[in-house]
Parts: structure tokens; C-alpha cells; sequence
């Protein structure tokens, strides 16, 4: 009897079974009443320790316990050390857990499925919270159909909210007893998307034409439009200059000037800068913190 090596690995419950990064393993005696040890599974999926075991046929068994947010696990399950190893076996233990992939919708073509949890600032499920969708008028006729009521829907024991929405809707959403957004919220046309994208998207790409890099003669100018996109996967109107800077790196070099529908650089003088795009939300915080993809260019005056 003696501490021997273990692996414990985080593994996707759906085929392939794709190792998962980043999932709190905790370690407790078989009651579960004394905490052995802890550690989050590395990029390859596992959690490597010591810890003790005894031989065959009287193993040290253990209580594994798994959790990341956004996914749910099996707790507790139980793990076996031995020490020495009987024949063919390993000290190596596989945990499966649901990633919850968003599932497409079933109600039809013109539907959009809005899924995702909803935690506390602890880090707990918030079971049977009510969500309201309320219709902001846009659709109001879906195939001959007038659309005259919103949607309510609770949130299960695990946090998670699984409902379907006209794509392309726009909604009032209200969480009973925890949060309301002063805007409307819009559902992208996709068959699913997050519903942490869609209460609190971000503006997640921007994709220009013509595509940089941009050359300006000094004195000259060049008009580019942007394509922006949120993480909900909605298009905004023209530049979104509600919701973006953008800025010349050195206004020396080149200016910058914003339109509703469009961004135009000027040359100052001779030289080399970028156009820079920060996002206005600075509330919105994520973790990690998500960069803009495609967010700027680079720009030559000649």
C-alpha cells in the first residue's frame, strides 16, 4: 500500500469522445465526507495525482466529483486504486459529462432553438426561474398566422432553457425575479443559438469590402464598409457605430471618419498605420475575454 499515480479524464459523452479541458475534479474518500485532493483537467483531458491505493482484492475506491460551467456530469462516481496493479489494469479512470450541444430546431423551417443555463455569481443552477419572450411586434404574420402572444418557459433542475423562437423575431426578455433587457433582443436566422448570445450578444466579427489591406494616396481617401456580426449570429445595420469605435493607430499617418453605412479613410501623410475597432459594450464582460475577429486592417499612405 502506497501513493501510486492517477489519471482521472474528462471525456464528452457523445462519439468521439473528445477529451474536455478545463473540468474541476475533486477527490474524496469513498463517504465523500473527507477531501483527498482537487485539480482541473489539462488541454489533453485529464487530472494527474497521487493518491493512495491497496491491493486486490481490497482497492482504495474513491468519490470523483466533476464540474464546469455549462456542462453537466454524473456526481458522484467512484474510482478503485490499487496498489500493486492486478493484471490488465490501470489506474486511469474515464468521467463522462454532457457538453450540451445546441440541438436544431423542431418546430420548423421559420424556427430558431434558443438554449443555454442559467447560473448564480456562485456558480449554481438556477432551477425553475421563468424566462418570458415577449413579441415586440416583428413578426406579427408568419404564414397567414397572426403572432399575438409570447413565449414562457422554465428553467429546468440543471439551470437549462430550451425553447424555440421565430427566426428573425425580435423580443422583449425578462428572467422573473433576476433580470430584464432594456432592449430588444433579436433571434438570428439559424437553427439554434446560445441563450447567453441572445440576451447578451456581443459584437463578435467584422469582414470588410474590399478587404484590407487598404493603400491611400496622401491627400485621398477610400471609402470601406464593414459587415458586422454578433455572437448570436445577427448582422447589424451598416457600420453598428452604436456599438463600435473605430479609430485611426496614429492620425498622423491616416484619419479615420464614421457614416452610418460606412468608414472612410483618409491619407495624411506618408507612412503606415491601422484601423483599430474596440467594442462600446465594455459592461458586457466575459470570461475569457472574447477578442473581435477580423476587427481591423492594416493601412499604407503613399
Amino acid at each position: 500500500m502506497g501513493l501510486v499515480t492517477c489519471r482521472f479524464y474528462a471525456l464528452d459523452q457523445e462519439i468521439p469522445y473528445d477529451p474536455v479541458s478545463g473540468v474541476n475534479v475533486r477527490i474524496f474518500d469513498e463517504t465523500g465526507a473527507v477531501f483527498v485532493t482537487s485539480g482541473v483537467t489539462n488541454a489533453s483531458g485529464y487530472f494527474q495525482c497521487d493518491i493512495t491505493g491497496t491491493p486486490d482484492p481490497a482497492p482504495t475506491r474513491y468519490q470523483v466529483r466533476m464540474s464546469k460551467v455549462g456542462t453537466t456530469w454524473t456526481n458522484p462516481e467512484y474510482a478503485d486504486v490499487y496498489d500493486p496493479l492486478p493484471p490488465l489494469t490501470v489506474n486511469n479512470f474515464n468521467m463522462y459529462g454532457n457538453l450540451h450541444p445546441l440541438q436544431p430546431a423542431v418546430g420548423g423551417a421559420r424556427m430558431c432553438r434558443v438554449q443555454g443555463f442559467l447560473y448564480d455569481a456562485g456558480g449554481r443552477a438556477v432551477p425553475n426561474a421563468i424566462v418570458k419572450f415577449i413579441n415586440k411586434f416583428d413578426p406579427v404574420y408568419v404564414d397567414g398566422v397572426a403572432v399575438i402572444a409570447g413565449v414562457e418557459v422554465e428553467s429546468d433542475a440543471t439551470g437549462w432553457v430550451d425553447v424555440e423562437l421565430f427566426r428573425t423575431g425580435k423580443y422583449e426578455a425578462q428572467v422573473s425575479g433576476f433580470h430584464t433587457h432594456p432592449d430588444p433582443i433579436e433571434i438570428p436566422d439559424a437553427d439554434s443559438v446560445g441563450l447567453a448570445e441572445v440576451l447578451w450578444p456581443i459584437v463578435s466579427s467584422v469582414t470588410w469590402n474590399p478587404v484590407a489591406p487598404w493603400a491611400v494616396a496622401v491627400g485621398g481617401s477610400l471609402e470601406v464598409t464593414p459587415t458586422v456580426v454578433t455572437s448570436s449570429g445577427v448582422t447589424l445595420t451598416g457600420t453598428a457605430n452604436g456599438d463600435l469605435n473605430y479609430e485611426s493607430g496614429d492620425t498622423s499617418i491616416a484619419r479615420v471618419s464614421v457614416d452610418d453605412d460606412k468608414v472612410t479613410i483618409i491619407g495624411v501623410a506618408t507612412g503606415a498605420t491601422t484601423l483599430i475597432i474596440t467594442r462600446k459594450d465594455e459592461y458586457n464582460y466575459r470570461i475569457p475575454e472574447v477578442a473581435v475577429v477580423g476587427s481591423g486592417g492594416a493601412i499604407t499612405v503613399a
